[in-house]
């Protein structure tokens, strides 16, 4: 009686963790949705034409941290990164076809292909980060759900950052990089950022489970 008893208790724990995973999964499936429809709807609906400009693209590679958060612990970080630049391309490309939808004048409006380019880049190069950084989280001893969490932060710390773009930076500093702050401009400096992320990516991903960290 006491084997069977603790025998039940043991399925029915695995059963109340498989709920819970599988209830994690559509919560974050939902998120996925959500995030696509506010910055892939609401954003360009709001910002119009404006939203195909170079220092709105680019950046908009970080929405590419979404789905790594999602989808943990990663099974490859080349896999992880297609993934993030995946989704932030569809949920660009939705954009485009919203401001094109409502901003209409006989002509295609698109972003200059440095920056979706750029955009691309950083948004691989993001993920792959992020997932080798949640691979040395998990090697020391951080949970799946917890290391996405620590994700998520970043994203939303990140947007934030974004957003108040221009409260948070002086006027002398935007004065200063205003001159380089053209298209190709923007899309070197991601491009720097993006090998230094996949340097930093490898590096990390060191200091997870040898099984884990291969990148494949």
């Amino acid at each position: 009686m006491p084997q069977n008893r603790r025998r039940g208790e043991k399925n029915a724990q695995r059963t109340s963790a498989k709920v819970r995973g599988e209830e994690g999964k559509l919560g974050a499936k939902i998120n996925l949705v959500l995030l696509a429809a506010l910055v892939g709807g609401y954003v360009p609906w709001r910002m119009g034409i404006e939203f195909l400009d170079p220092l709105v693209v680019v950046p908009f590679a970080l929405v590419s941290l979404m789905p790594v958060s999602a989808a943990l612990p990663p099974r490859s970080l080349v896999r992880t990164g297609s993934l993030g630049m995946g989704y932030a391309l569809l949920v660009l490309g939705l954009g485009v076809v919203l401001v094109n939808a409502g901003f209409w004048h006989g002509q295609l409006l698109l972003p200059p292909w440095p920056a979706v380019f750029a955009a691309a880049l950083l948004a691989f190069s993001a993920s792959f980060f992020a997932g080798a950084a949640a691979l040395a989280m998990l090697g020391n001893n951080y949970t799946a759900a917890e290391a996405g969490r620590r994700i998520r932060l970043v994203l939303l710390v990140l947007l934030a950052a974004w957003l108040f773009r221009g409260t948070l930076v002086p006027t002398g500093l935007r004065e200063a990089v205003a001159p380089v702050a053209t298209t190709w401009g923007i899309a070197g400096m991601a491009v720097v950022v993006s090998l230094g992320l996949l340097l930093l990516g490898l590096r990390a991903a060191g200091a997870g489970p040898p099984e884990e960290s291969a990148l494949r």
